[in-house]
């Protein structure tokens, strides 16, 4: 960049940067070439000014459209200033080719000339909340404008660009007192929309400041909204009716509001416990009866340690305590999960003659529909609806996005549904669909089977099935309708690709057939599009393919335990990882694929399941496996593995790192799953964070300076977290192979749904911190930032192009449409629109679960889901 491609003159401001990586704001002091249409930087004096949006002396300040420099100094230039992102290389003021000469060589430097407010909140703060450096912005007023802004923040106020600094500011003040007034207004703590007298409704709405309100007519139904959607409902010509608090003189308008409030409350909320619209006993009482005696009511699976109880009690608390981390234990228990969203029962260690701190069900559902056969999930559904209740979808429980919880809720839970597996040697779609062409081996799953005994099935008769690492995991599941990724997927294609029809119980009660022929959209969302969204999946048939011999090798490497200098070795081990991720594409074209793991420190959790030498030094280990059943596979495995991966090793000699390799040979498939593969997860975890990040060969082998430096970032703490987590990357080399891309098959997805990132992945990468269970709420939410904003934004850096697998997301991830679904959202949202179109299914960060919102229970994470 040696010059400028259009004219500047003193006072105006350049920002300058990098696309997705930092910016810098400069005011121009001279440039000498001021008439000149293409100035060289060289001759451009500027100076680096702050940015924000409070009109501050010496500032450049923000002011929705309008970006522009405040001339008054400042008494103290150099103070910092909190609400700003930039990064800065210790200069004030010189040429603006001192500047660029910052950057790397190879950086792509972007640059505007007096820039639009739009540009400064995409380009320099990346899209962040210059508050809260968390949200981006988006706001639906003026995403026809401007299209190229996204983020969250309209949640909480006006579009800044839009209005201006000023009204988005008064309206994030008043839409919090608004909120506030509405939690208060649902749980019936004021007369507005209670049964007070009209003069006390009056002054309980005249205590709102500034309150307005609109009344939206859409057909028959009023529907009350927020000032700030007035954009909105102008381009869509609702017939609107305003009313001001202020101007409410009458006992009528007043009856008329209060009416509206209950309205809102009742049609816009699901209906939760102790509220008039709550079942009766006897409502429950005729549901059990539908359901043939099936019907649970829940209760905390850790209550028995807090009753007074007897030696009865104290030695069910003892078995509680005991299999507290076992999946197999928590999926038995109606409200058991493997890893909650919140623990308001936490185990403790035995019961103790008084109650222990607080017991209750939290987030878990209410009561529980203990299904059997189909006809009991038709029940719940039809039960759910016609009483405005949540409804929550489970299996196992084996899920780490709060999607098998919901506060207030009625559960259906499909374990006991079990109405065998078939084996069909030699399949043919029961509907003759000619779409389908495998002819193959295939098993159809009827009901709530873990994948543990479709392994059973398959592995007797020396076949394969694309599963998960841990056998307790449910078949039918959000495993399956997630992607599912799989010791075998390299070989194989993933788990939704090897469905070949599925029955599923849509919101109507209707049991349907899916596949490429019969109702095509659903069966694309089916595959990949996530679960508890579209229906319930009570049936799917899935190929099966012929078992082969495996050759696996085991890496492992580690800083020595008494390494002279900790800090050289660690920034070794970080170079050494990095050279083995840079290998991964290379390994996997040539057959290898698995599972690995690293991280910089001692492990002191559990779910890492590394190598003793790992998990007290920190380190890396894999054991990747290549499926080959040729005489020299074994020889050639070797040579290959060495030239490719080991010799790039070897420049560590001396570096303070213990590297050491091992080879296996299984005669089948089933033999190295049970030996080297079979992962059952230790779970329990409540203060546990991560995200995940499908990464490409590019990404891979493209630059290893920020490959490193996204390996850095991902392994430690931020700074500001009080108590440090543990930190464990999971690397899961299951892309590459038959998961990706076939050009010579332009059909071959054609009805799948997952995200189209996985077609180019080669790994997936799942930083997972935990802190104790014991770690206050303050630890647990600076980890969640960390995890959510640094750690996620360095992956998301390396691989801009990809995306998150949704089965191992963040689910606090704030762009969770783009990460977890990319192109396929639109078409997965008009699918849910047209099979659920009253949103009988909802779980959080699912497809169309922006139409909703919890109101969280105060000081809890977790309450009343209502429309957004």
């Amino acid at each position: 960049m040696e010059s400028l491609d259009q004219a500047v003159s003193e006072g105006d401001l350049i920002l300058l940067y990098v696309l997705g990586q930092r910016a810098f704001m400069f005011l121009v002091e001279s440039c000498p070439d001021s008439q000149i249409s293409n100035p060289k930087i060289s001759s451009i004096t500027v100076r680096e000014v702050k940015v924000g949006y409070l009109d501050e002396p010496g500032r450049c300040v923000v002011s929705g459209p309008d970006v522009y420099y405040n001339e008054e100094e400042d008494d103290d230039t150099s103070e910092d200033d909190d609400s700003s992102s930039e990064v800065s290389y210790g200069l004030t003021w010189g040429r603006l080719s001192m500047y660029v000469a910052r950057f790397p060589a190879d950086s792509k430097i972007e640059y505007r000339v007096n820039p639009h407010g739009r540009d400064v909140l995409k380009d320099y703060w990346r899209g962040k909340c210059p508050f809260c450096q968390t949200l981006g912005w988006y706001c639906p007023g003026c995403s026809w404008d401007f299209p190229d802004l996204r983020g969250g923040c309209s949640v909480d106020q006006s579009c800044p660009v839009c209005l201006g600094y000023d009204f988005a500011m008064d309206d994030k003040i008043r839409s919090r007192e608004v909120g506030e007034y509405e939690t208060r207004l649902s749980r019936g703590e004021c007369s507005f929309g209670c049964y007070g007298e009209p003069e006390e409704l009056k002054q309980e709405i005249l205590k709102m400041r500034e309150l307005v309100t609109f009344i939206v007519l859409i057909g028959n139904k009023l529907v009350m909204t927020r000032p700030r959607d007035t954009a909105i409902l102008d381009r869509c010509g609702w017939e609107l009716v305003f009313l001001q608090s202020l101007f409410l003189a009458s006992v009528a308008a007043l009856g008329l509001v209060a009416l509206v409030g209950q309205s809102f409350a009742r049609e816009h909320c699901k209906c939760v416990p102790n509220e008039g619209c709550w079942p009766t006993l006897t409502d429950w009482a005729e549901l059990n009866d539908a359901v043939s005696g099936k019907l649970i009511r829940n209760t905390p699976v850790a209550e028995p340690c807090y009753s007074y109880g007897d030696e009865d009690d104290q030695k069910l608390c003892d078995t509680i305590v005991d299999q507290w981390s076992n999946s197999t234990f928590q999926s038995l228990q109606p409200t058991g999960y493997c890893y909650p969203l919140d623990y308001s029962c936490p185990v403790v260690s035995a019961p103790i003659g008084k109650p222990q701190g607080e017991c209750d069900l939290g987030p878990a559902p209410v009561y529980t529909i203990n299904a059997t056969e189909p006809e009991d999930v038709v029940e719940g559904i039809q039960f759910a609806k016609s009483h405005n209740l949540r409804l929550v979808i489970k299996n196992t429980g084996h899920d780490l996005l709060a999607r098998s919880q919901g506060y207030g809720s009625l559960q259906i839970w499909l374990k006991y549904i079990q109405e065998g597996i078939e084996f069909h040697e030699e399949y043919q779609s029961p509907s003759q669909c000619k779409h389908t062409n495998w002819t193959g081996n295939a098993f159809t799953v009827r009901g709530g089977y873990l994948w543990g005994d479709l392994y059973s099935a398959a592995f007797e008769r020396n076949l394969v099935v694309v599963g998960g690492q841990d056998p307790t995991v449910g078949v039918l599941g959000g495993y399956l309708q997630g992607g599912g990724h799989s010791p075998a997927s390299r070989d194989f294609g993933l788990a939704v690709d090897q469905v070949l029809e599925l029955k599923v119980i849509l919101a109507s009660g209707e049991l349907v057939t899916a596949n490429a022929c019969e109702n095509r959209d659903l069966f694309f969302a089916l595959r990949g599009g996530g679960g508890g969204t579209y229906g319930v999946v009570v049936s799917a048939t899935l190929k099966a393919h012929p078992s082969r011999p495996a050759i696996t090798h085991t890496l492992v490497v580690y800083p020595l335990p008494n390494r002279k200098d900790p800090l050289a070795a660690t920034m070794a081990l970080i170079d050494a990882v990095a050279d083995i991720l840079s290998a991964y594409p290379a390994l996997s074209d040539g057959g290898f694929s698995g599972y690995a793991g690293w991280g910089v420190d001692k492990v002191d959790s559990p779910i890492a399941g590394a190598p003793a030498s790992v998990m007290e030094n920190g380190g890396y280990s894999h054991a990747f496996a290549k499926l080959d059943d040729s005489d020299d596979a074994l020889e050639e495995a070797q040579r290959f593995v060495s030239a490719t991966l080991m010799q790039r090793l070897r420049k560590y000699n001396g570096s303070g790192l213990m590297i050491s390799e091992s080879w296996e040979r299984y005669p089948s498939f089933e033999d190295y799953y049970m030996a080297a593969t079979r992962a059952q997860q230790q779970v329990g975890f409540s203060k546990m964070t991560l995200t995940s990040r499908l990464l490409d060969k590019a990404s891979l082998t493209g630059d290893p300076a920020q490959l490193k430096e996204m390996l850095r970032i991902t392994s430690t703490n931020s700074p500001d977290v009080p108590e440090k987590a543990t930190i464990w990357t999971m690397l899961f080399l299951v892309g590459g192979g038959k998961v990706l891309d076939n050009p010579a098959d332009a059909s071959a997805d054609r009805y799948v749904g997952v995200h189209p990132a996985w077609r180019k992945a080669y790994l997936l990468a799942v930083p997972t911190s935990i802190l104790p269970e014991n770690a206050d709420d303050r630890s647990f939410k600076k980890m969640q930032q960390d995890t959510t904003y640094r750690k996620a934004d360095a992956m998301r850096a390396l691989a801009p192009n990809m995306g998150s697998y949704l089965n191992d997301g963040d689910r606090h991830n704030p762009w969770w449409q783009t990460d977890f679904f990319g192109d396929n959202y639109p078409r997965l949202r008009a699918i849910k629109d047209e099979y659920d179109p009253d949103h009988v299914f909802y779980c959080p960060t699912c497809v169309g679960s922006e139409e909703w919102r919890e109101i969280p229970v105060e000081g809890k994470v977790y309450g009343t889901l209502c429309w957004a």
